[in-house]
């Protein structure tokens, strides 16, 4: 009869949980999910625990076009090569990177813009999946009398 310890059946499901939860994007092990109404500014958050030597390089993997794009390489000094702004679109916080964070936020959102994001430094990666958030901003009130008002 084969039998096997507990342990080693706790280490089997840990080492399943480690390859369903990489979800085929290898080296990201940091994801995030943010969402942005179409035309609105949006923050991709991205920070590293160390500081590399090597620039952090964001791309975007585009869900119209299925392709990846370089967006900005950003350094530790605080040096920002853009390499895709759409049009003057993308912004970084150069000030930032010498505190590990080089988040970029992207001005007027369209649909061009939703997919996955990585931030790459060296072996370290962040993925942020940017999604339209087809919810209202704000909740609109409309007086009609004193006695009532109607929510749009």
């Amino acid at each position: 009869m084969l039998t096997m310890k507990a342990d080693k059946w706790i280490l089997l499901f840990a080492l399943w949980l480690i390859s369903v939860s990489s979800n085929g994007v290898e080296g990201c092990e940091t994801r995030v999910t943010v969402t942005a109404p179409l035309g609105s500014s949006v923050l991709l958050p991205c920070s590293f625990l160390s500081n590399g030597p090597d620039w952090v390089k964001w791309t975007h993997w585009g869900e119209e076009d299925q392709r990846d794009r370089e967006l900005v390489h950003l350094s530790s000094e605080g040096r920002v090569e853009f390499l895709e702004p759409r049009s003057g679109r993308v912004n970084t916080f150069p000030n930032q990177a010498s505190e590990r964070n080089f988040s970029i936020t992207i001005d007027g959102v369209q649909n061009s813009d939703m997919g996955s994001y990585y931030c790459n430094q060296s072996d370290e990666c962040f993925e942020v999946k940017l999604s339209e958030d087809e919810g209202m901003l704000f909740p609109y009130v409309f007086c009609l009398s004193l006695s009532r008002a109607v929510f749009v």
